[in-house]
């Protein structure tokens, strides 16, 4: 099988292989239906110290004409308990991010850009924490190269959204399983470096992998985010309304 994937590599453009690689890895992650962790949001401080923001965070896999949608409920702080942000497809098929503060019991819309701003002072934002289906971007493959001992396809990722922040990511795929081990984000005004996320301590859930720690690195400043995953379920079956805006109306 290698030996046949290794022959048509060298026969596809760039585009095409970077298509095939992006169908592979959709392929081989499909089926989790409805997937739940516990978050925990390491942001180094300025003063060198570490604090911790919790979340459960709720996906749901596209299935027919349903795009993916997710859930991010917020546990700590304490003056942040109980926000609840939520990315839906909107009319267009873009991404939509509402936000409910039950402080002020109410629920707005986040909207352009501003889903690329920082979640919580953190190197991550409400755009990564969102839909991760490959169909999102335009891929292209540019090279095969080691990573950690690992070989990976390193391939470009374009997203089709023109109001994401990102003017492209570009991937590195362990070629054996196609699990990401590392993302850098390019900035879609400039073109540069924004960060580097690095994922590790990957494990089978179910049939699927996933990664038990990402680092999240500043390219600039160099200060860190570490996301830290327990608790973690897949293959559940939600209602209609778990992931919703009606949920957030309630």
């Amino acid at each position: 099988m290698f030996v046949v994937l290794a022959a048509l590599a060298f026969t596809l453009s760039p585009s095409d292989q970077g298509k095939d690689i992006a169908a592979r890895a959709d392929q081989v992650d499909a089926g989790w239906r409805a997937e739940r962790a516990r978050v925990t949001l390491r942001v180094d401080s300025k003063v060198g110290r570490e604090d911790d923001r919790v979340f459960e965070l709720t996906q749901v896999e596209a299935t027919g004409n349903d795009a993916e949608r997710s859930l991010v409920v917020l546990e700590e702080p304490a003056r942040h308990r109980g926000m609840e942000l939520l990315t839906i497809p909107g009319d267009d098929g873009q991404d939509e991010v509402w936000m409910r503060l039950p402080a002020y019991k109410q629920v707005k819309r986040i909207v352009g850009r501003k889903r690329g701003s920082r979640f919580l002072g953190s190197e991550v934002s409400l755009e990564d924490l969102g839909a991760r289906s490959q169909s999102r971007f335009t891929h292209t493959w540019l090279r095969d190269e080691e990573l950690t001992g690992q070989r990976c396809h390193v391939v470009e990722a374009v997203p089709r959204d023109p109001e994401s922040g990102y003017e492209r990511l570009v991937l590195w795929r362990e070629i054996e399983t196609l699990r990401v081990l590392k993302v850098a984000y390019y900035a879609r005004e400039g073109g540069g470096l924004v960060k580097e996320a690095v994922s590790s301590d990957y494990a089978l859930l179910g049939k699927w992998w996933r990664p038990g720690k990402v680092v999240v690195t500043n390219a600039e400043t160099g200060r860190a985010t570490t996301l830290l995953f327990t608790n973690r379920q897949a293959g559940l079956v939600l209602s209609p309304d778990a992931v919703s805006r009606r949920r957030l109306e309630q």
